[in-house]
């Protein structure tokens, strides 16, 4: 019957260190799933980075674009207002009102 009890008590024993390392276990474990998470937050903010940088370089490319557009539009040359078919009507105008005077 000693044997039996000695026997149990190296059970027990046992189940005490193997209890202690599965605590370990999970301790590490653990451990490592919020060294993950860390990583994977760090991937994501890492690709919206790149993203923004992405979209910076596009929207600069762009404006170098438009702003070469604009360079080189030329206005017209610029030509003196003489409006000839106002002049015509005034002076149709101003012969109406000598006829009327008459």
């Amino acid at each position: 019957m000693r044997a039996n009890i000695d026997a149990a008590n190296t059970t027990i024993d046992a189940c005490h260190c193997l209890a202690g390392a599965l605590r370990d276990q999970k301790s590490a474990i653990a451990r490592e799933n919020e060294q993950t998470k860390k990583m994977l937050a760090a991937a994501v903010d890492t690709y919206k980075t790149v993203r923004l940088s992405l979209n910076v370089t596009e929207l600069m490319s762009d404006s170098e674009k438009a702003f070469h557009a604009l360079r080189q539009l030329r206005l017209p040359r610029l030509r003196t207002f003489q409006n000839l078919q106002l002049k015509t009507e005034i002076q149709r105008l101003t012969e109406r009102m000598l006829d009327q005077e008459e």
